[in-house]
């Protein structure tokens, strides 16, 4: 990952001088999205973006591809999905701008995560329920079993070992 894109920035000055970034970014180097998704390196995001300034008004433009591994929501296998994001970001106060450029540094890398993490769908689960059918069907097997209860199962180990027969009489007494 580019080091400006991990570490607090002026974004005023680098959209003064128009600055560009192309970078690749693994699921690792998002904390965020890595506990939301499938954290490994074969997943990747292609990052692009380009720094504008107009006036006081701070533009981030660019592109976020790449394939995102995510759980099933029925079986909890592997579901990939694709990610293409045009992005567009205004500086500005809330509800108008995405973000406050003057007030603070910013984390580009930061920026980019939040977009990811709020176009990955919800509930994505496998096309062909046949890809899921192996899971499930474990995991029904499994239920139909019924839970065999035994609570007297160690009552006659128990009367074996102690003074008294199960007729109630106590076998330690002497004969007169």
């Amino acid at each position: 990952m580019s080091d400006v894109l991990a570490q607090p920035v002026d974004l005023v000055a680098l959209a003064a001088r128009g600055a560009e970034f192309e970078t690749r970014l693994t699921v690792s180097q998002l904390p965020r999205l890595a506990v939301a998704v499938r954290n490994d390196d074969r997943h990747s995001l292609e990052v692009s973006i380009l720094l504008s300034l107009d006036g006081d008004v701070v533009t981030i433009r660019g592109g976020i591809k790449g394939e995102l591994g995510v759980a099933c929501q029925k079986c909890g296998g592997d579901v990939s999905t694709m990610i293409d994001l045009s992005i567009h970001l205004v500086s500005g106060e809330l509800p108008d701008g995405d973000f406050d450029a003057t007030a603070q540094q910013v984390v580009l890398a930061e920026l980019i995560e939040d977009e990811v993490l709020l176009h990955i769908e919800d509930g994505l689960s496998h096309d062909d329920d046949r890809r899921c059918a192996d899971t499930l069907s474990r995991y029904a097997a499994e239920e139909e079993r019924p839970e065999v209860r035994t609570p007297f199962a160690g009552l006659k180990d128990l009367m074996a070992r102690s003074e008294v027969s199960p007729s109630g009489d106590d076998d330690t007494r002497q004969p007169e």
